[in-house]
């Protein structure tokens, strides 16, 4: 539940993107259904990323992955509570958004401290890759909180802190800096399944 100060700055910046809207901008609308349609490719992204591993290592890390794809998934259930709700709602449901975005960065940066442990040798790619993920979320994170589009994060995991720098990507350069990282590094088995998630989305 978010407090008195969090609602305050989730109405603000709910106003604010409200009035760039009207002023011919992109609305919060407009970011909104941008991120919804993000989501599938992130979730294809991720697993590029879990690519990486054999299936004895996969299974070690499943219980960090399974986290990141909850985390991920429940983005999109918080839009859609979003789209569902009347205006009165909307400022504390963009806090949801928002914060559902938080938890979907802390637990990718939850599965990379477990690479580190479970599968060090692995932590290179695993977190070169990730981070593309990461930069994309915060990015949202920024526009929808109304943050500097530039402005990064230090989100706290298991053994320490993360430092999350913007990305503002279009979905097609997400795909294709997210696979040629993979080849650079290595690893084109974790080039992204695009539009795997897409097709199969419940």
């Amino acid at each position: 539940m978010m407090n008195r100060r969090q609602f305050n700055k989730s109405l603000l910046a709910f106003s604010a993107f409200s009035a760039i809207g009207a002023a011919g901008c992109p609305s919060l609308v407009s970011i909104e259904t941008e991120l919804n349609d993000w989501v599938p490719l992130g979730l294809d992204a991720f697993d590029g990323v879990l690519a990486l591993f054999d299936p004895p290592l996969a299974a070690l890390l499943a219980p960090e992955s399974s986290l990141v794809i909850d985390g991920l998934n429940a983005i999109e259930s918080g839009i859609a509570a979003w789209q569902a709700a009347d205006a009165t709602q909307k400022p504390g449901l963009l806090g949801g958004v928002i914060a559902g975005i938080q938890t979907a960065e802390t637990s990718i940066g939850n599965f990379l401290a477990a690479v580190g442990v479970k599968a060090p040798a692995l932590l290179g790619p695993a977190k070169a890759l990730a981070n593309i993920i990461l930069g994309i979320l915060q990015n949202f994170a920024n526009r929808l909180g109304g943050s500097p589009a530039t402005a990064a994060a230090t989100v706290s995991v298991k053994g320490g802190a993360i430092q999350i720098e913007p990305l503002n990507l279009s979905q097609s350069q997400f795909c294709k800096k997210f696979d040629t990282k993979a080849s650079d590094l290595g690893h084109p088995e974790a080039r992204g399944k695009w539009g795997w998630h897409k097709k199969h989305k419940k």
